[in-house]
C-alpha cells in the first residue's frame, strides 16, 4: 500500500472514531449540530491526508477556533435554557465532553503520529464514558453498552495500527511491529475472556455480598442528597459536631447576622418535628416602565411597597445543594437574585427554592428598627414578627397539639416552672420558660440516650441536653398555656471572617430554637430557652492558616460563579451559534442550495488539483538545494538570534565560520 492510501485510510479510521462516538452522544435529541460538525471535520481530513497542522502554533490557534465552533454548535447542551436542568450537573459533564471531542476534531488534522492518536483516544474517552452512564428510563439498564465498548475500541486499535503501517520501516522494523500487534492483540483477547468467564460469578457474589454489607450496617443502599434531612429529631448531633468547621454561608452585612431560619415545625410525632408540606408561590415585583431590575425582587409579605430605610446583605452560599430553603432571619422584608426563580413560603414563614437547590449568591433587605433591636446583646425573648405567609392569615389548633402520652408530664413540666402559671401575657409566659431553663438546666452537646420517644422525659430529668431538647421542652410547656408555639430549626451567625472581613456561617453553628406567638402584639417572638454557653457563639475562631485557605477557596470560587456568569466561550458560542442557525436557515432557499453546490464543486476540484503531481523545470539536485534552503532557514529563524541570522551577501561556510564563536 502506498504512503499517501495509507495516511488517506488512517484519516478515515481517525474521523470515523470520531463520527462514531458523537453520534452516540447525540442520542439524547437534544440537537445534531455536534454530528454534523463532526462529519465535516472528519470528510475535510480524508481529504487532506497528510496532516495541515504541522506546527503547534497552528494547532493551538486552530484548536481555540474548533471549541469555539463545537461549543456554539452543541449549545443547548452546554447552555440550556432550562432552569431546571442548569441546577444539574449535566451541563458541566456536557462542557467538558465538548472541550473533549475539539481536541479529538483538532487531532484529525495533524500528522499520522503516535502523539495524534493519543489524543484522538484521550479526547473521544471522557464523551465514551458518558455515553456509558446513560440509562434506558423504561429497563435502567445501559444503553448498548457492550456494542459501543468493543466497537470503540476495536476502532482505537486498528486506527494504531495503520497509524504505525504510515511510518517508513525496513523489515526488521516490521517484524517489531508484526510482534508488537501480536502483543497487544492477545492482551486485548485475554482480557476479553478473562472478562467473560468472571463475569457470571462476580454476578452471582457481587450483590449478595451488597446485600450482607446493608444488612450489618455498613454499606448505604441510598446515599440521599447532600442535604440534611427535613425532620427534626431529639437525637444528639452526631460525634465531632464542634469540629465541622466547613464554611457553608459567607454573609457581606454591618451587623451580626444573629438566627437564620431554614426550617420550622409544628407537629410533634414520636419524638420527631415534622416540616409541613405546603406551601404558596412567592411572585417577584412587576417592572415599571422605567427599570427591569425589579423582575428579581421578591417582596415578603406583609411588608409594604414603599420599603422604609433597610439594611441589605450580600449572601454567598458556599454549598448550594445542601440548601433548599433561603436561610433568611425573621427581620428580612425583601431580597433580591441575579436571575428569576420560582420561590416558594410554606405556612411557617419559610421561604424555599422550587427547584430544591439554593442560588450561588442573593441580596437579602432588612426592616433596620427590628433588626436593631433584635441584635442588641443576646436576648432570650426576642421581638414580635407578623405572619408572612398570606395563606397562612390565622394561627390554628395544630400549634397547640401535644401528644397524649406526654400530657400529663407537660403540665407537670410547666407548675415547676416559677412564674408560668401566674404570667398575665404571652411574654412574660415567654420569659418565665427561659429562666426556668437558665436556672435549673445545663448544656451539654451529647445529651441522653435511648429510644426517641423517651429523650425528652430523659431531658426533664438529667437536666442537660442538646438545643433541640431545650427548644421541644419550652415549646410544649408553652403549649400547655394556650400559647401557640413552632420549633426552628437554622444557623446562629456570630463569626466574623479574620481574612475576608465577613461574616461566616459554619456547619457547627447549627441551632434550634422556639418560637411563640404573641396575641398581644399580634407577631412570632423567638423564644431562646438554650442557656448562653449551650450557644454556637463560643467555638475557637480556625486558626491563620485555615483561615488563609478559606480565603483562597473563597476567591477561587468567586472567580469560578463569575467565569459562570459571563463565560466568554459562552458568549462565543452563542454567536457561533447564531450564525450556525442562519447558515442552516439560509441552505434552505434555493440561492443556499445554489451556493452550496458551487462550493462543494470548488472543493472537488481543488482536491483533484492537489491530487495532480507538480510540474516543474527543476532538476531533482536543484530542487534537493531548494528544500535544504528552506528547512535551514526555518531552523536558523527559530534558534539563532535576530542579528546573527545569514546576511544576504554571505555564503553558508562565511555565516558558520562568523557564528561559530557564539
Amino acid at each position: 500500500m502506498k504512503t499517501d492510501s495509507r495516511h488517506r485510510l488512517y484519516s478515515l479510521i481517525a474521523g470515523i472514531m470520531v463520527v462514531w462516538t458523537v453520534g452516540w452522544y447525540v442520542q439524547d435529541g437534544v440537537n445534531n449540530g455536534i454530528l454534523t460538525f463532526s462529519i465535516l471535520t472528519a470528510f475535510l481530513a480524508t481529504a487532506f491526508p497528510n496532516g495541515v497542522l504541522r506546527t503547534w502554533r497552528s494547532r493551538i490557534w486552530v484548536g481555540l477556533l474548533l471549541l469555539i465552533v463545537a461549543l456554539s454548535v452543541n449549545l443547548d447542551r452546554i447552555a440550556p435554557p432550562d432552569e431546571q436542568t442548569m441546577l444539574g450537573r449535566t451541563f458541566f459533564y456536557d462542557r467538558i465532553v465538548t472541550f473533549s471531542i475539539a481536541l479529538s476534531i483538532g487531532a484529525l488534522f495533524w500528522p499520522a503520529t503516535r502523539s495524534a492518536v493519543t489524543l484522538l483516544t484521550v479526547g473521544s474517552f471522557p464523551m465514551l464514558l458518558l455515553i456509558i452512564s446513560r440509562t434506558n428510563p423504561q429497563t435502567h439498564e445501559a444503553l448498548h453498552s457492550p456494542l459501543i465498548i468493543w466497537v470503540s475500541l476495536g476502532l482505537y486499535l486498528l486506527c494504531s495500527q495503520i497509524q504505525n503501517a504510515t511510518r517508513p520501516r525496513d523489515k526488521a522494523m516490521s517484524h517489531r511491529q508484526m510482534t508488537e500487534w501480536r502483543i497487544r492483540f492477545g492482551f486485548t483477547a485475554l482480557a476479553a475472556l478473562l472478562a467473560a468467564l468472571l463475569a457470571i460469578p462476580l454476578g452471582a457474589f457481587v450483590p449478595d455480598a451488597l446485600r450482607w454489607l446493608y444488612a450489618q450496617g455498613i454499606g448505604r443502599q441510598n446515599s440521599g442528597s447532600s442535604r440534611t434531612d427535613t425532620t427534626l429529631t431529639l437525637a444528639a448531633p452526631p460525634g465531632g459536631f464542634a469540629e465541622r468547621m466547613r464554611p457553608l454561608i459567607m454573609i457581606e452585612a454591618k451587623g451580626t447576622p444573629g438566627y437564620l431560619r431554614t426550617r420550622a415545625y409544628r407537629d410533634f410525632v414520636r419524638g420527631t418535628w415534622i416540616p409541613p408540606s405546603s406551601a404558596s408561590g412567592l411572585d417577584p415585583l412587576l417592572p415599571e416602565p422605567q427599570t427591569e431590575a425589579e423582575i428579581t425582587t421578591y417582596l415578603i409579605p406583609p411588608a409594604a411597597l414603599s420599603i422604609p430605610a433597610v439594611a441589605d446583605w450580600r449572601v454567598r452560599v458556599m454549598a448550594p445543594h445542601r440548601f433548599d430553603t433561603l436561610g433568611l432571619p425573621q427581620a428580612a422584608i425583601a431580597f433580591q437574585l441575579a436571575e428569576p426563580r420560582e420561590v416558594v413560603v410554606d405556612p411557617d414563614d419559610v421561604l424555599r427554592w422550587r427547584q430544591g437547590v439554593s442560588a450561588n449568591a442573593f441580596t437579602v433587605f432588612l426592616d433596620d428598627s427590628t433588626w436593631t433591636d433584635d441584635l442588641l446583646g443576646h436576648h432570650t425573648v426576642g421581638p414580635a414578627y407578623p405572619v408572612r405567609n398570606r395563606a397562612a392569615t390565622e394561627i390554628d389548633s395544630s400549634y397547640l397539639m401535644i401528644p397524649d402520652h406526654l400530657q400529663a408530664k407537660v403540665m407537670r413540666w410547666a407548675a415547676e416552672c416559677e412564674g408560668l402559671s401566674a404570667a398575665v401575657s404571652s411574654r412574660d409566659a415567654m420569659q418565665a420558660v427561659t429562666r426556668h431553663f437558665n436556672r435549673f438546666f445545663q448544656y451539654r452537646l451529647e445529651g441522653p440516650r435511648g429510644k426517641e420517644s423517651d429523650l425528652l422525659e430523659r431531658f426533664m430529668i438529667a437536666r442537660e441536653g442538646h438545643c433541640t431538647l431545650f427548644a421541644t421542652a419550652a415549646a410544649l410547656m408553652l403549649r400547655s398555656q394556650g400559647i401557640p408555639t413552632r420549633v426552628v430549626a437554622g444557623y446562629l451567625g456570630t463569626e466574623r471572617h479574620p481574612v475576608l472581613d465577613q461574616w461566616v456561617v459554619r456547619e457547627r453553628d447549627g441551632h434550634a430554637w422556639c418560637e411563640a406567638w404573641d396575641a398581644e402584639a399580634g407577631g412570632w417572638r423567638r423564644v431562646e430557652a438554650t442557656p448562653a454557653n449551650g450557644l454556637p457563639t463560643g467555638f475557637a475562631p480556625p486558626g491563620s492558616f485555615r483561615a488563609w485557605l478559606e480565603a483562597a477557596g473563597f476567591g477561587w470560587r468567586s472567580m469560578m460563579d463569575f467565569i459562570r456568569e459571563h463565560n466568554p466561550l459562552v458568549a462565543l458560542a452563542e454567536a457561533g451559534a447564531l450564525l450556525y442557525i442562519r447558515m442552516e436557515i439560509f441552505l434552505t432557499t434555493p440561492t443556499g442550495r445554489l451556493l452550496a453546490i458551487l462550493l462543494t464543486i470548488g472543493a472537488l476540484y481543488l482536491l483533484w488539483k492537489r491530487r495532480q503531481p507538480p510540474t516543474s523545470t527543476l532538476t531533482p539536485e536543484q530542487e534537493l538545494k531548494q528544500q535544504l534552503i528552506k528547512a535551514m532557514n526555518q531552523w536558523m529563524n527559530v534558534n539563532i538570534s535576530k542579528d546573527l541570522h545569514r546576511q544576504p551577501h554571505e555564503t553558508w561556510p562565511t555565516w558558520h565560520h562568523r557564528i561559530s564563536p557564539h
